[in-house]
């Protein structure tokens, strides 16, 4: 976890292995976990600095994150194998 801390300190993946996160400069960020024979569906925990909510680009749905501490939102999310998954930053 620390690496993937160091590398992106705004946005960054607390979980399992296997996960690419693609953060574009327009606040949209794409999560993809690779499908191979040893990967899993898992559950993630999405850190991002500041208030924010998430909205799904694929449905539009609004996520509310599961918790705030230290300066960053919390969300918990659900990787389903092979399957991308697409948000877009609220900042309030």
């Amino acid at each position: 976890m620390l690496m993937r801390r160091e590398l992106s300190p705004e946005i960054y993946l607390e979980g399992g292995p296997q996960v690419s996160l693609f953060f574009y400069d327009n606040d949209t960020f794409v999560l993809y976990p690779y499908n191979d024979r040893f990967t899993q569906d898992q559950d993630m925990m999405l850190h991002i600095a500041g208030n924010v909510t998430l909205t799904d680009v694929e449905s539009g749905r609004t996520l509310e994150p599961l918790f705030t501490a230290r300066g960053e939102s919390v969300f918990a999310l659900r990787m389903h194998v092979g399957k991308w998954q697409a948000y877009r930053l609220c900042r309030n």
